[in-house]
């Protein structure tokens, strides 16, 4: 037992946690940083997209730095565990190193002052896991409050997303309704270039109306002068047929005269060449008795009668045109070019 006493001591000592998340100066610029540092505000000049990757990267420190005092804690929490352990055995210990303080060198006062310094530690180090715990805490909140704001922010990215879409669809409309003022402008000329068109067509067709009406009057005195002149062209006609008819009469009574004449000397014509054909007839047929009984005549006596009845036969065929048809012929024509 009295040898348990020192190494105990020295056992304190050495359990002496002398990890740099112990110190105050590690914590000091974080922590005080991450406390007096408010939340980051919205900014009208960032957008939502970087706003939200800085957000996550500061949880993302966040959560590293959560696990970091979690394993210290946890280291804290062991060292604590072993320094109770070790406080409790000294405090059954303390009747036995007052009443030999002189064992192994150590008097009492030494012993009361290692002992005061271990307690003191052990309530520094106490209030340090406290303010760790509070630390945690605080941080948890601030996490949640960070996914809160998170969230919050993925729904602005997402309520910008459809801005966005929306933006573009007012665009796109504004685009169009752009290119449909600039049409409207194109059918209001071509509306009016119609109008004046049509205003033009109205005033022609006025013009057309009042020529139309002129040359309908026109029409109606040019019907009753055409009509005036068949009445008097068919009156001279009548005048000129009675005239002619008059005359054609005379002309058709020296025609039939000359006709009958004709005619008179065309019969004694026929009656002569008649006679003639007869008697060549006679001589045909003594000729052919005499060529059959073998009695032959000279072709100076033949050739001359032959001759003869040729030139008979021809001046029988030849029959003048009277005279009275060349000039009715010429009269008719005269009256149909009258006519027309």
């Amino acid at each position: 037992m009295t040898t348990e006493g020192p190494s105990d001591t020295t056992g304190v000592e050495q359990h002496k946690p002398d990890s740099p998340f112990n110190s105050r100066e590690f914590w000091s610029p974080w922590f005080n940083n991450s406390h007096r540092e408010n939340p980051v505000r919205l900014s009208d000049e960032l957008q939502p997209h970087d706003e939200l990757k800085r957000y996550r990267q500061a949880v993302r420190r966040m959560g590293e730095d959560i696990l970091a005092l979690n394993s210290q804690v946890a280291q804290l929490q062991a060292a604590n565990i072993q320094l109770q352990n070790i406080v409790a055995r000294h405090e059954n210990l303390t009747d036995f190193h007052i009443e030999y303080s002189n064992i192994d060198g150590i008097t009492k006062a030494e012993m009361m002052e290692n002992y005061a310094a271990l307690k003191l530690k052990m309530i520094s180090q106490t209030n340090e896991l406290n303010n760790y715990k509070q630390k945690i805490v605080q941080l948890q909140n601030e996490i949640i409050k960070k996914n809160d704001q998170e969230k919050y922010y993925l729904r602005l990215s997402e309520a910008h997303k459809n801005q966005q879409n929306l933006i573009q669809r007012l665009q796109e409309k504004s685009k169009k309704i752009y290119g449909l003022e600039d049409v409207c402008v194109k059918q209001e000329k071509v509306i009016e270039c119609l109008q004046n068109k049509i205003e033009n067509q109205i005033t022609a067709s006025k013009l057309c109306n009042e020529k139309l009406r002129q040359s309908s009057s026109l029409k109606l005195r040019n019907k009753q002068l055409a009509e005036e002149c068949d009445k008097l062209r068919d009156e001279l006609n009548q005048e000129l047929l009675s005239k002619s008819a008059d005359q054609e009469k005379f002309e058709l009574y020296d025609i039939i005269k000359e006709n009958e004449l004709k005619i008179a000397a065309l019969e004694e014509q026929l009656i002569s060449n008649n006679e003639e054909w007869k008697k060549e007839k006679a001589d045909l047929m003594v000729e052919l008795n005499e060529a059959k009984h073998g009695f032959v005549r000279g072709v100076e006596m033949t050739l001359p009668l032959v001759m003869e009845s040729i030139h008979k036969d021809q001046r029988s065929t030849n029959i003048v045109e009277p005279r009275g048809c060349s000039r009715t012929a010429a009269h008719r024509q005269q009256r149909v070019g009258s006519n027309r």
